[in-house]
């Protein structure tokens, strides 16, 4: 079975409004330890996404998010395989992706995700680039090292 989005994605996001103001989303950001919160219409569908870097072009706390935020928001289906994600980030150099269903937002996936997924186990490189090009990839794996690590 194909390891997808949906299964590396932190879900329950914060997402903003275009109207929220910089002030509140860097406080998200700062209270929930996050790089980047994405941005949705009233249908909620992505229309940008805020980094902790557009938040530096900000002369003023109080204005909307839509004046900072990125809208060249990248988005993946959740239901996508996680080597489609990962050329998807590399292709157009982003450290996250805004994950969807349908149109709308339902969670986020960073470049950090495939860290903890690389580093949840130790195995040989040389076998996670054959399972990651196979699509098949043995989580038992990943859960027997963290457990022999907890040990």
């Amino acid at each position: 079975m194909a390891l997808t989005v949906e299964r590396l994605m932190a879900q329950g996001v914060v997402v903003a409004n275009p109207e929220h103001t910089v002030d509140y989303v860097l406080r998200q950001i700062l209270t929930l330890d996050i790089q980047a919160v994405p941005v949705a219409d009233e249908a909620g569908k992505p229309v940008g996404i805020v980094r902790s870097r557009d938040l530096l072009r900000s002369k003023d706390p109080e204005s909307p998010v839509s004046e900072v935020m990125s809208r060249d928001v990248v988005t993946i289906d959740r239901g996508a395989r996680v080597e489609a994600a990962a050329s998807l980030m590399r292709r157009n150099r982003q450290r996250q992706l805004v994950v969807t269903e349908g149109q709308k937002i339902v969670g986020i996936l960073s470049a950090f995700d495939f860290l903890q997924l690389v580093e949840g186990g130790s195995f040989d490189p040389g076998d996670a680039a054959a399972e990651f090009r196979t699509g098949v990839i043995d989580l038992s794996k990943f859960r027997k090292s963290l457990e022999d690590d907890k040990s």
